[in-house]
């Protein structure tokens, strides 16, 4: 599941599943309450830092592997990713409350 704070950032996303499902586009208001979070950050040159140290992820999906398979439960991007803004990958729904 990805997540953003930015409800227009959604609905781009939310408009192109749309087009690819063949489904109405749709975003909902969500409580998330992660466990144990990966938090990467980005340096001045946009290399991946966690925890202080520069690490060799390239993508996201080095990012989200990494996460994983070392027991994360989801990746908070506070700075954005490589290729969105600031967001958060949740990988157990159990983590989520879709609110009315």
């Amino acid at each position: 599941f990805w997540f953003t704070r930015s409800p227009s950032y959604a609905w781009e996303y939310a408009q192109n599943a749309s087009g690819k499902r063949g489904e109405p586009a749709r975003i909902m208001e969500t409580n998330l309450s992660p466990k144990k979070p990966l938090t990467i950050n980005f340096d001045g040159n946009s290399r991946p830092v966690v925890n202080g140290e520069v690490m060799p992820f390239e993508s996201n999906s080095d990012v989200i592997n990494f996460a994983r398979s070392n027991g994360f439960d989801s990746v908070h991007w506070p700075d954005g990713s490589f290729t969105d803004e600031a967001s958060m990958t949740i990988f157990d729904p159990s983590h989520i409350k879709i609110l009315p």
